[in-house]
């Protein structure tokens, strides 16, 4: 959940990877996964949006960054995969 998401990065310094691709069903997907960033390891990721798309732009992958910071928006790795089953 984005709860704990929050609770395991805290006021840490935190990386982000915004991915794009294309389904074997030819659809358009965004992902932004987001971790703790420290000296020793590159923590666990979470992933914090997945979105799909009509078709991918830098206006969509702004979307999908905007909404990494967006609680309502967060999506747990079980919603994510139900969303992509063709």
């Amino acid at each position: 959940t984005f709860e704990k998401t929050q609770e395991n990065i805290g006021e840490s310094y935190f990386w982000a990877i915004v991915d794009e691709t294309t389904d074997h069903c030819g659809r358009y997907f965004a992902y932004d996964v987001v971790g703790k960033l420290n000296s020793t390891d590159s923590g666990r990721p979470h992933l914090v949006v997945s979105k799909m798309f009509e078709a991918t732009n830098s206006s969509t992958i702004a979307i999908v960054v905007v909404q990494t910071f967006d609680e309502e928006q967060a999506v747990a790795p079980t919603e994510a995969n139900a969303a992509i089953s063709c």
